[in-house]
C-alpha cells in the first residue's frame, strides 16, 4: 500500500514533528547532516521550538505552509 506523504496541515494541533529532510550540500544548505528541530503545532499556521537555556524553558515561534511535508514524531 502506497503512503501519502504527510503535511503540515495534516498534524492536528499539539502533535510533534520535524519538517522533512530537504536537498542540499550537507553543510547547512540543508541536507541530511544537519539538524532538525521538534515542533510542537500551535495552530493552523505556527509551531512553536522549545529549548532549554540553564535558568528556564523558552520557545521559538516558527511560521509553516499547510502544504509543507513533515515527520510526525509523537
Amino acid at each position: 500500500m502506497k503512503k501519502d506523504k504527510l503535511t503540515f496541515g495534516d498534524i492536528k494541533v499539539g502533535e510533534l514533528f520535524i519538517d522533512f529532510p530537504t536537498d542540499g550540500d550537507n553543510e547547512g544548505h540543508g541536507g541530511l547532516k544537519t539538524t532538525y528541530w521538534v515542533y510542537k503545532k500551535r495552530n493552523h499556521r505556527e509551531a512553536v521550538r522549545f529549548f532549554y537555556t540553564s535558568k528556564k524553558e523558552t520557545y521559538i515561534v516558527s511560521s509553516f505552509t499547510e502544504d509543507m511535508t513533515v515527520i510526525k514524531v509523537g
